[in-house]
């Protein structure tokens, strides 16, 4: 009787380190959450509440619009498409974006209206969002280039029988 019980607690122990072991392996090398996968139109928010991205697809491209609120309306600030592997892509020129609040000041710069409020839409071809481990958006105080607001990680996961939207752009709230 005392080895079954010796057996069956050994049993229950390398259960719970199985266990354990498991819910370590969610987690990244930071001690994050595992990157949310993202294979339809979909949000992601800031990871201090004041924002979100909205991501879509249009026809061979990723559509993503930056919603955020309570920036100073003083600074500029440059949003940035980034990747764990040191890539990444940075908003504008202004050809390359549109603007619901906020302006672009130069290339690459937005100011936030008087509100604090920037909404900022770009489309990146899908080749440079596929294949990637991680991304995130990030907002960066021009001043100091310091990181303002940065997303949850995601990844795109596209697939070949997806239908795209017919309007690349989403602003709404």
């Amino acid at each position: 009787m005392g080895k079954y019980l010796i057996i069956l607690f050994l049993s229950i122990g390398l259960a719970a380190c199985s266990i354990a072991q498991s819910e370590g392996d969610k987690k990244n090398d930071h001690n994050q959450i595992e990157a949310k996968v993202i294979n339809e139109a979909d949000e992601i928010h800031f990871s201090n509440g004041n924002g979100r991205v909205q991501i879509s697809f249009v026809e061979e491209a990723t559509q993503f619009l930056v919603l955020a609120e309570k920036l100073n309306p003083k600074q500029t600030y440059s949003i940035s498409l980034g990747n764990n592997d040191g890539g990444g892509v940075i908003f504008g020129p202004e050809e390359n974006v549109e603007l619901s609040k906020g302006e672009i000041v130069g290339d690459t710069s937005f100011q936030p209206n008087a509100n604090g409020e920037l909404f900022v839409s770009m489309l990146n071809p899908n080749r440079v969002v596929q294949k990637k481990s991680e991304l995130t958006i990030l907002i960066k105080s021009d001043s100091g280039k310091i990181d303002i607001y940065q997303s949850e990680p995601f990844k795109i996961m596209i697939r070949k029988e997806d239908k795209y939207l017919k309007s690349p752009y989403l602003f709404s709230n």
